[in-house]
């Protein structure tokens, strides 16, 4: 057998050797993407709202035994069109999506309830930059309704940042928006509950800063 035969056979085991390499790292990323998946973290891929009919599913956001486990319930309630009521989808649909549900959490002592909205990125984004997308957004929109009597206020008192709208039409409301580890929520529920929705609050999230 001559070298160039040599050479060519040579050549052929290098391909073949390459092809299975790409093949099972192609199949290990499909079986990680399937792990990541089962264990419920966020997808990205517009193609999960593509069903306007689906409900959303609260296993792929929330730690659902977790929650369980604090006496705290979620019902689906919508894809959402707003944050809140103060901003439009149109204002935000190029950047994120919206799914909110309802929460319960029922003692013998108080019922605390309300609604919470996950922001659902279309891209990657770091947890910083979406929640200063997010406020700006909120900020434009209520510029661009005069009727809005709205005010942002920023303590960041609460997980990694947080900031209110303060609605002068709902007085008695308390709309919250908090951001930890690499999760942000948006909650809406009554202001006589505030002190007992704080104290719930880290149960919505995988990572709370101890303080």
């Amino acid at each position: 057998m001559g070298k160039i035969q040599i050479g060519v056979i040579l050549v052929i085991f290098a391909l073949i050797l390459s092809a299975g390499e790409f093949i099972w790292k192609k199949n290990d990323f499909l079986n990680l993407a399937i792990q990541n998946e089962e264990i419920g973290k966020i997808p990205n891929s517009e193609d999960y709202f593509a069903d306007s009919i689906a409900k959303p599913d609260p296993k792929k956001s929330f730690d659902l035994q977790k929650l369980s486990n604090n006496g705290i319930f979620l019902e689906p309630d919508s894809f959402s069109d707003a944050v809140f009521r103060h901003l439009p989808i149109d204002n935000q649909k190029e950047d994120f999506f919206l799914e909110t549900f309802t929460f319960i959490k029922e003692t013998d002592v108080e019922k605390i309830d309300g609604k919470v909205t996950i922001f659902l990125p279309k891209k990657e984004f770091l947890t910083g930059e979406l929640f200063s997308l997010i406020k700006e957004k909120l900020m434009q929109a209520i510029k661009n309704s005069p009727e809005n009597e709205v005010e942002i206020n920023q303590t960041d008192t609460l997980g990694d940042g947080n900031f209110y709208l303060n609605d002068k039409n709902f007085p008695e409301t308390v709309f919250l928006v908090v951001r930890s580890g690499a999760k942000i929520l948006a909650f809406e529920y009554e202001k006589r509950q505030h002190e007992s929705v704080k104290k719930i609050l880290p149960v919505f999230f995988e990572i709370w800063p101890k303080k």
